[in-house]
């Protein structure tokens, strides 16, 4: 779409007429023409899944379960139990798929700290 959306906007069509053309909406066109929209569009996107990570991870008790550390929510992380049922990271999943399938995945993991997880993986 953003191919056929550049292309029309280079025949100097207006936003609604390429909304119209293509059955998108106004922001979707703007989206793709100005940079600027793109890029407030990333930077909210990156500090909402951020915020929804430390939600969860405050509802996953805000603190490591091997060693108790809770001074910093971003160096705790999902640890999965089961490698083998592990779908993607939390974090990408809220991105990708939305906070109902990271929530799921979070589900078969643990929350632990930085140094717990990295001695986990040293074995």
């Amino acid at each position: 779409m953003k191919e056929q959306i550049l292309k029309l906007r280079a025949e100097g069509k207006s936003y609604s007429e390429i909304a119209a053309a293509l059955g998108c909406n106004k922001a979707t066109v703007s989206y793709h023409c100005n940079p600027q929209v793109k890029a407030n569009f990333l930077a909210f996107r990156n500090k909402n899944r951020k915020k929804q990570v430390l939600e969860l991870k405050l509802k996953f008790g805000g603190k490591c379960k091997r060693c108790n550390y809770s001074k910093c929510l971003d160096a705790l992380h999902f640890h999965h139990i089961d490698p083998n049922e592990k779908t993607d990271t939390v974090s990408r999943l809220f991105m990708n798929k939305g906070k109902t399938a990271a929530h799921k995945e979070a589900e078969k993991c643990e929350l632990i700290c930085a140094n717990c997880h990295a001695e986990l993986h040293s074995d």
